[in-house]
């Protein structure tokens, strides 16, 4: 389930947000030569015992997710919530996201630098040259990498989120929003923007709902927004 991704791009005129679908033909196609050229590499490494790095993905719990042709907000979260998160290893392992038995990253080596690490390593391989890195130096730069995979996640989360809140605030505060209420305690996500918020009074309606609500109060740089109903 790949639902379109939003796209934030501020410039001179303001803030402009749209969506991106991830299922177009182009975008598929360089995704699946991606996945198939990692897969291919981690299977080569493994079967000439070449030390790399690997991610792996532990089996998602699938036995409460009902199967869904649709991509409402609702069937996406318990969906998402089935997910383990990955892990990068010395040693090949199950991707189940992906249903392979090995995965590496190595199709993007001017973004991530344990891409470029593992092309050293198959650079090295195939010329019968000695090897850049041992495992000692390839644990070392994995712990890494897995560190500030996680730092740089959260940094682009936190501004995607402050530059939609500032949207909201400058073009939206008066406008009533769609929204689909997540649970009955009030977690909502605003429709058009994946944002999530809280509703002081859901009233009777069922998760899954579409409700209309609108800003009460918003704070972009503190990251802080209150809904009412519309």
């Amino acid at each position: 389930m790949r639902r379109p991704e939003i796209q934030v791009h501020v410039d001179e005129t303001g803030i402009h947000i749209s969506k991106l679908d991830s299922n177009s033909p182009a975008r598929l196609l360089v995704s699946e030569f991606m996945i198939l050229c990692n897969s291919l590499s981690a299977d080569f490494a493994a079967l000439h015992h070449l030390p790399i790095i690997y991610r792996t993905q532990e089996p998602r719990d699938s036995s409460s997710v009902v199967a869904s042709s649709e991509l409402d907000p609702l069937a996406f979260e318990k969906l998402r919530k089935t997910f383990k998160r990955s892990r990068l290893s010395l040693t090949p392992g199950l991707h189940s996201g992906l249903g392979l038995t090995a995965y590496t990253q190595v199709s993007s080596p001017i973004r991530r630098y344990a891409d470029l690490v593992t092309q050293r390593q198959f650079t090295a391989h195939l010329q019968s040259k000695p090897l850049p890195y041992d495992r000692d130096e390839l644990l070392k730069i994995l712990a890494n990498a897995e560190s500030n995979e996680q730092t740089i996640r959260s940094i682009e989360d936190q501004s995607t989120t402050y530059w939609i809140l500032k949207y909201l605030s400058d073009e939206k505060r008066e406008q009533p929003l769609d929204a689909v209420l997540l649970d009955r305690k009030g977690s909502i996500e605003l429709t058009d923007y994946y944002l999530r918020g809280k509703l002081p009074d859901p009233g009777n309606e069922s998760p899954g709902s579409t409700i209309a609500v609108k800003i009460e109060s918003i704070h972009p740089e503190k990251n802080e927004v209150r809904f009412r109903r519309a």
